[in-house]
């Protein structure tokens, strides 16, 4: 009695163990990949030049330096009704890459009119090279690549901006 009495000790202390072994302290370091998901901080609808809307999407904000640099880093996927608009201070001319970017990007280049005004469609996947665009724009909205063209988006059309403040 007295062995199986210590048999079920052993068994109850080892989990024990394991369970505490297990609580957040051990948890896996958080990756790149976890830190970034979707947040919706506003919604755009693209209208074409007779106010038709073309497209509704959720979108992240990158308002700040850093939101910028990151940017669409790090994600592996993203619905198609989402994207990532970046809002600058001034028109000019933007310059992306699409270091640390695993899925196919089209860049929309809209001025402070909020007019569209230049693509770059299907952005590389990781790739270092600048992605220029040489009219001055004020906001570049990024959504899935192939997206302008399955949309049917053409300069001049019109993004309609709700964003968080």
């Amino acid at each position: 009695m007295k062995n199986k009495r210590l048999q079920f000790t052993g068994i109850l202390l080892s989990g024990i163990l394991l369970f505490c072994a297990c609580n957040e302290e051990n948890k896996p370091a958080e990756t790149e990949f976890d830190k970034h998901s979707f947040t919706k901080e506003g919604e755009i609808y693209i209208v074409n030049t007779e106010k038709d809307t073309l497209k509704h999407l959720e979108v992240e904000v990158a308002k700040t330096a850093q939101e910028q640099a990151t940017g669409l880093m790090f994600r592996r996927t993203m619905k198609e009704n989402r994207g990532m608009i970046f809002v600058y201070s001034t028109e000019r001319p933007r310059y992306f890459y699409m270091k640390n970017t695993f899925t196919p990007l089209d860049l929309i280049y809209v001025n402070g009119e909020n007019k569209i005004v230049e693509f770059n469609e299907n952005a590389t996947p990781l790739s270092e090279e600048t992605l220029p665009n040489n009219i001055p724009s004020q906001y570049v909205l990024e959504v899935n690549g192939g997206k302008v063209s399955e949309w049917g988006l053409q300069l001049n059309d019109s993004l309609i901006m709700h964003l968080e403040e």
